[in-house]
């Protein structure tokens, strides 16, 4: 209902409504639920005549956060990632401020939980979580917050990129974006990490990927 622009107006319109619907994110609710929810979310944030009021209740939120982390790191549901990595995704790349309350460790964590129960394999989830890690480099103090998690991170893109290149189903021509942040990642990650380290994990990564 709310991808049609009226519905999606009224919806937003609601104060009530916006925080009902905040408020389910704090609720623990069950997957479909959840689903849902952060479809409604996602929706409203990418249309622009409804964003601003859902920046504004998510910014006043003290846990909104939180649950888009813990729902990242714990979920089995590969629907509800893709949608909470969308609307991470949305919200870093618009508000400078979010994406600096974002930018932790913890998130780290969580985005590479995530890619391992969605796969690394090319996928619209895969897209947003690895795009996530690339809007944390940029905002995160010398990529501090890859650094502490290099050898998960450095594995998961690694292996993401051998299977984006070994799938014949997936065609490299459409994939720049994707492409620029695995390179973008990796760059970060071993420019953070002591040379003898670095050249570690880029050794450990093309024996891992010739056995």
């Amino acid at each position: 209902m709310a991808c049609c622009k009226g519905v999606g107006s009224q919806i937003t319109d609601s104060e009530g409504v916006r925080q009902v619907v905040l408020l389910m994110l704090d609720a623990y609710s069950d997957t479909p639920t959840l689903v849902e929810t952060t479809r409604l979310i996602v929706v409203c944030l990418s249309t622009e005549n409804t964003r601003e009021l859902w920046l504004a209740d998510i910014k006043k939120s003290k846990t909104f956060v939180e649950n888009m982390r813990f729902i990242l790191q714990s979920s089995t549901s590969s629907d509800l990632i893709k949608n909470v990595a969308n609307i991470v995704d949305q919200l870093m790349d618009i508000e400078e401020e979010i994406c600096s309350a974002f930018s932790t460790p913890e998130l780290v964590l969580a985005v590479v939980e995530g890619m391992k129960q969605v796969g690394v394999v090319w996928s619209e989830a895969a897209e947003s979580l690895l795009h996530i890690l690339t809007l944390v480099r940029t905002t995160a103090e010398d990529s501090s917050c890859l650094a502490l998690h290099r050898e998960s991170v450095f594995s998961l893109v690694t292996d993401f990129l051998h299977s984006l290149c070994d799938c014949a189903m997936v065609t490299l021509e459409s994939k720049e974006t994707v492409l620029a942040s695995c390179y973008c990642i990796l760059s970060a990650v071993v420019m953070a990490t002591p040379s003898d380290d670095g050249i570690e994990l880029i050794e450990q990564s093309m024996w891992r990927n010739k056995c």
